[in-house]
Parts: structure tokens; sequence; C-alpha cells
């Protein structure tokens, strides 16, 4: 495994919605599409939070560096069992205002395809207490997703499936006001797959995109 210091800045981008609490806009859904159409009309607030800072535009961080490690003997194999200390992870809670309107919420991180990364969201539920505590052992996660694949390719697959799941799950979660939804996106370099001139002196920019709908609303 190999260790650098890195900056890296999460944009998060709730459509059709502003992440500044307090404020709120007029929402109206179609719940029918023939002619009898039930319209509802009413706010939505949501706010959200990365690592328990409220985001508002932009979240910088600068408090992990980013490890690169070998995908077979670090992620698969936690050879020298130190994968979970050397993760990177965002915790990000999605809490719905009150007076606000049921609401479900997309995610979208298809900013970090390309990147020489490895990740993994892990769902935390909804209206966790503050002393809940996040899950932290990546290595047996990762494992049951894998599940004895040996092939490379097909594990990298069973990851990103793994993701897309957990991703399509909290799609379908209505949150009602006060309501909260916490999840974690875990990251490592990925070193096996790293195409720049440098490594040490790579930074990451990415967007976390989270779409917030009302209820019986469709996702664009």
């Amino acid at each position: 495994m190999k260790r650098k210091t890195i900056f890296y800045a999460i944009l998060m981008i709730v459509i059709l919605i502003t992440l500044i609490p307090l404020t709120v806009y007029a929402w109206i859904s179609y719940t029918n599409s023939v002619a009898l159409v039930t319209i509802n009309s009413g706010n939505i607030n949501v706010s959200v939070k990365a690592n328990d800072n409220i985001v508002i535009n932009e979240y910088v961080t600068e408090e992990n560096g980013l490890t690169y490690i070998d995908f077979q003997k670090d992620v698969i194999e936690d050879r020298y069992n130190t994968l979970d200390l050397i993760a990177t992870s965002l915790k990000i809670t999605i809490e719905n205002s009150e007076n606000s309107l049921n609401v479900k919420n997309k995610i979208d991180l298809s900013d970090l395809i390309g990147k020489s990364l490895v990740y993994i969201i892990i769902d935390e539920g909804k209206n966790i207490l503050p002393s809940h505590e996040y899950f932290n052992d990546y290595h047996l996660f990762i494992s049951n997703i894998i599940n004895g694949e040996t092939n490379e390719v097909l594990q990298r697959e069973l990851i990103a499936a793994a993701n897309q799941t957990v991703v399509d799950s909290i799609s379908e979660i209505v949150l009602e006001e006060f309501e909260t939804l916490s999840f974690q996106i875990v990251f490592w370099g990925d070193y096996d797959r790293f195409v720049g001139n440098n490594y040490l002196q790579d930074n990451y920019l990415f967007n976390v995109i989270i779409e917030t709908i009302q209820e019986d609303g469709e996702f664009s």
C-alpha cells in the first residue's frame, strides 16, 4: 500500500431544492397521468450533512489522507490487516425538516466512474441515534460481497453491483418530516488502475448528486 496526503473536495448538489436550512420552495407533484389528476402542493425542505457539517453548495476536507492500495493484497486478502484503518470515509446524512412533504432521495455517484478509486457504499439506516456506531469492518463487508469469487474482474463487478443495489434501495426510502437517512462512502486509492503521471500529486474533485423529490414523484 502507498500513502500520500491528498486534498479532495466533494460538491453536493441537490436538484430542485436548496441545501440551506429554512429555505423552502413550493412543489407540485402529479400523482396520476389520467384524466383525473391529484395535485399535491407543499414545501420540501431537506438539509444534508457530510461528516457532521451542514453542506451548503460545497464540502471540502483535508482531514484524511488517501491511501493507495493493491487490490488483491489489500482489498481482497487484507494481507496486512490494515484495510479498515487506512480507509477514508465520508458519512452523509439527509434530513427532512419540519413541515416538509414526504420525500425520496436518489444518489448519483456517476462522477466517480473512471477515477482511480476503490469505493463502497454502506447504508447506515434511518433515524440513527447520536450514539450510533458506523460500520467499520470494511474488509468483512467486501468479503461478503465477493463471496469467494477469485476472478478480479468479476470481483470488481460484484463491488460495483453491490454499490448500485445500495443506491437503488436508498432511492425507495421515504422520509417524513424530522426523519433522517444516513450512509457512508468509503474510499481507497486504486494503485493498480492509476493512470496519471504521479499518484503522489493527484487530487480528486468529484460530485455527489442527491436528487430529492416528493414521495409520489418520479426521479429524472
